[in-house]
């Protein structure tokens, strides 16, 4: 991520996660949302309010979990 920052600036590139980060210096690195990958109006609904025409998906789930939870994996990680 501070690399696009870097690169883009850093109002142009919006951070998200299912949890909110840890410390103030990523909070305040940019324009962040808390987002669960698998909702799609969610993802929708942030896609139109930011304006997004490009998106990295960077969401993913590890062998260790995945294993635990086939489905999920594939539908996060696809």
């Amino acid at each position: 991520m501070p690399e696009l920052r870097k690169r883009y600036g850093n109002e142009n590139v919006i951070s998200s996660d299912r949890r909110t980060p840890e410390t103030k210096e990523e909070l305040e690195a940019g324009p962040f949302v808390t987002l669960d990958a698998l909702n799609q109006d969610s993802i929708a609904h942030i896609i139109h309010d930011y304006e997004i025409t490009t998106i990295y998906h960077l969401a993913s789930i590890l062998s260790a979990k995945g294993e635990k939870m086939h489905r999920t994996a594939w539908n996060v990680n696809m």
